[in-house]
């Protein structure tokens, strides 16, 4: 029993390693209808979202990356956005980018032009 536990943990950790950051393709959390919502409230979320001022013109849905709700656990909520539908956060370690989540914490995403 205890050899087939560690199997499954070996063959499963590939699949647990894309639910850190990646492009919402393959991944448990869907984040499309998330960066749609983004785009609608950027004027309320842009300055959180992209500290740069050249950064701060409107963005394509392709400029964002699908970041797992996981990462938001120590950072400090600054705002709500939308009639509450995003939760925005602070993170200093993405060089002062703060990214958002839906308000079910299910996705998060973290603005990245290209």
């Amino acid at each position: 029993m205890r050899w087939l536990s560690l199997f499954l943990l070996f063959v499963s950790l590939p699949a647990l390693a894309q639910f850190e950051i990646g492009g919402g393709r393959g991944m448990a959390f869907d984040c499309g209808q998330l960066d749609r919502q983004i785009l609608r409230d950027w004027s309320s979320v842009k300055e959180l979202m992209a500290p740069n001022r050249e950064e701060r013109k409107r963005p394509s849905s392709r400029d964002f990356q699908c970041v797992d709700p996981g990462y938001t656990r120590g950072l400090v909520q600054i705002r709500s956005v939308g009639g509450g539908g995003l939760r925005c956060y602070a993170s200093a370690q993405s060089g002062g980018r703060g990214l958002c989540c839906d308000i079910d914490m299910g996705a998060c995403s973290m603005y990245s032009p290209r």
